[in-house]
């Protein structure tokens, strides 16, 4: 369990940190075709004729930009976060083969912490500026992963009260069913 564990720690993080210098050569790279003469001269050109010539593909306007790939990573994380740790579950409590209470909140809680932190990390450590919606978007995302979490940790704590109320009332049970004579015979 260890071990898939580490494999899924290093996927997410792979992806995290392959996202990131992507970005960075994105921008290193669009920053040096904006030097080159021929690049300059199509991206300040006046608007295009009625029927436009093709766009040499080593140009800046070939590249499906940034915030193409935060969102296929993101969406890459978020998949496998969610089957990793569903499976983690699913080893962790030792039965492999069904589904049992709380792997799949456990899944989902996991899964929204992880994506929250990596969304908040491509903003952090993005080269350009963040677009006009980030800040709205990644309040309303924290508060997502916060009510996410806290309904997690508040439904497994009310299972566990469950349990222990189940348990001092079987056991209370028990006590009542002997009769007096097994009980005085119990002290003596």
């Amino acid at each position: 369990m260890f071990k898939k564990t580490i494999i899924l720690a290093s996927l997410i993080c792979s992806v995290w940190l392959g996202t990131l210098v992507g970005n960075y050569y994105f921008h290193y790279f669009s920053r040096r075709l904006l030097k080159d003469p021929e690049c300059l001269a199509l991206v300040n050109q006046p608007p295009p004729p009625p029927h436009p010539q093709p766009v040499p593909p080593d140009c800046l306007t070939s590249w499906p930009g940034p915030s193409f790939f935060y969102t296929f990573s993101i969406l890459t994380i978020g998949l496998m976060s969610f089957v990793g740790f569903l499976n983690i579950s699913r080893e962790l409590r030792g039965k492999r083969g069904s589904l049992q209470d709380g792997d799949v909140r456990f899944a989902i809680a996991c899964t929204i912490l992880i994506v929250y932190l990596t969304m908040l990390s491509f903003f952090a450590f993005t080269l350009d500026n963040p677009p006009p919606g980030a800040k709205p978007f990644l309040d309303a995302l924290l508060t997502t992963t916060a009510v996410v979490v806290g309904f997690y940790f508040a439904t497994t704590g009310a299972i566990e009260v469950a349990k222990i109320r189940k348990g001092r009332s079987e056991q209370d049970g028990d006590a009542a069913k002997t009769t007096p004579s097994e009980q005085s015979g119990e002290r003596e």
